[in-house]
């Protein structure tokens, strides 16, 4: 069971990394800055750093706030996260 939650828990990060970079890429692609960013969603522009260099785990709505912020959909920017896997 521990070895489950282990394969689980290193799935996740690499979700999250994989999502951090995401944002990070949309977010240039649009050519915003972080504080730009944090404006327009309503996240702290520190929160949003911290998530793309994978320091941070956000929660869904927190994800949802951002991809707003990026004028996306919550479903694209998660399938494009798991591209990146």
């Amino acid at each position: 069971m521990a070895k489950v939650a282990k394969h689980q828990s290193l799935v996740n990060e690499k979700f999250f990394i994989a999502l951090g970079q995401t944002i990070s890429q949309k977010r240039t692609q649009l050519g915003l800055t972080q504080e730009e960013l944090a404006a327009l969603s309503g996240v702290n522009r520190a929160f949003i750093s911290n998530m793309e260099n994978g320091i941070r785990n956000p929660s869904l709505g927190t994800v949802a706030s951002i991809a707003k912020g990026l004028r996306m959909r919550l479903s694209t920017l998660i399938a494009k996260s798991e591209e990146n896997l």
